[in-house]
């Protein structure tokens, strides 16, 4: 069986999300995708590579969600509501959480070159939320009281916060209870 680079990934990012890039091997993946390990290195010649493919992949994806964002014509709270759902239906599915928030929490298991994709993703998932919150003070759907890039921060932090609790209970009901507050600045107005 021939596996693809972008099917190793595919599985590959279903284990990370599952299990941390800690938690993520070779192994594992040659066993999910039905190969030998070695047909992995010709793709990926480490777990360092792998690393900095999945992010580079994801940066891509994220750039791509928030140019279709920004032509979004919804209400703020309907534009945060649906990354706010995004990020649920992960948790709600498969237990998973986000590739951001799963290689978040690994940062000593990855190399500099994958943390800088790390970043750059995350920055790019923050402005999606300063996007949002921007519109939603404008239109007055979602209750803004400070800067938007902290306010975005915080939401980010909150989402990732919620996706781990989720994920460590095992219910993703945590996951709602984690965004209360956050849902009822959009049900203030």
């Amino acid at each position: 069986m021939k596996t693809s680079r972008e099917e190793l990934l595919d599985l590959g990012e279903e284990i990370v999300c599952r299990q941390g890039f800690g938690g993520f091997s070779y192994g594992a993946l040659a066993d999910r995708a039905g190969i030998r390990k070695a047909s992995i290195h010709h793709h990926f010649p480490s777990k360092s590579d792998f690393g900095r493919a999945l992010m580079n992949r994801c940066v891509r994806r994220v750039e791509r969600a928030f140019e279709a964002l920004e032509t979004d014509r919804r209400r703020g709270s309907a534009l945060l509501r649906s990354v706010i759902q995004t990020r649920r239906t992960g948790c709600a599915h498969s237990g998973a959480v986000d590739l951001v928030t799963a290689m978040s929490a690994d940062p000593a298991v990855t190399d500099p070159a994958t943390r800088e994709g790390l970043a750059s993703a995350r920055e790019t998932l923050v402005r999606h939320i300063a996007h949002a919150l921007q519109v939603g003070r404008r239109d007055r759907t979602i209750a803004v009281a400070g800067d938007i890039e902290e306010e975005a921060r915080a939401v980010f932090a909150q989402i990732a916060g919620a996706e781990l609790a989720a994920r460590a209970s095992g219910n993703v009901a945590e996951f709602d209870r984690a965004l209360a507050t956050l849902d009822r600045r959009m049900s203030a107005y």
